[in-house]
Order: structure tokens, then sequence, then C-alpha cells
């Protein structure tokens, strides 16, 4: 579906606009509509880019790959079930993570005030 200039260039900014926080829980959204559209292209397309933004320096990165590529395997067979577990309890997880780190900080703020 074409995408006028104008919603580009919104779209453009929202993203540029976004913390790596934000942006990772907008991929896991993408990819878990993907899934309940049963929409293989765009299930891969997100997994891909989970896994090419995994930091290998960090040991849990091994453990992200392996459900990211049991994730895609499952998607090459049209099976849409544990890609969208696997997806929602990743965001869900992560979004309780920065929650905590942003009332964690927002408490830091308060003592030190």
């Amino acid at each position: 579906m074409p995408v006028s200039p104008n919603a580009r260039k919104f779209l453009e900014q929202d993203i540029l606009s976004k913390s790596p926080g934000e942006l990772l829980l907008a991929a896991y959204d993408l990819g878990i509509k993907g899934c309940r559209r049963q929409d293989r292209a765009l299930v891969r397309d997100v997994l891909t880019e989970l896994i090419a933004a995994l930091d290998f320096n960090q040991p849990i990165a091994g453990n992200f790959l392996v459900l990211y590529d049991f994730a895609l395997r499952e998607v090459r067979e049209n099976r849409f079930e544990e890609p969208e577990k696997i997806l929602t309890g990743l965001r869900e997880a992560w979004a309780e993570a920065f929650a905590a780190q942003a009332a964690g900080a927002v408490s830091e703020a308060v003592v030190a005030g």
C-alpha cells in the first residue's frame, strides 16, 4: 500500500523521536500484529530486525537468538501461535522492565531533590 510523502515524513519523525525502548516495544507490537494477521513476511522482517539488533557482547543475547530463531522457523511453516506467545511475553517483560526503570529514575530524582 503506497504511503503519501506527508505520511512517510510523519512516520519517519515518529520513529526518530522514539527511545530505544520504545522502538523495541513498537517492533514487538508489529510482530504481534503480524502473527494475528498471519502475515509471514511482516513477522519474518520483525524477527530479522530483532536478531540484527542483538548485542552479542551480552551473554543473554544468545537466549534471545534461540527464541527468535525458533519463532522464525515456526513462521516459515505458517505456524503463528507460538511466535505470538513469544513476542507477547517478551513485550510484556520489556514493558515491565522499562516501567520499573522509569519509576526508579523518578524515585532517585525525588530522593536527590
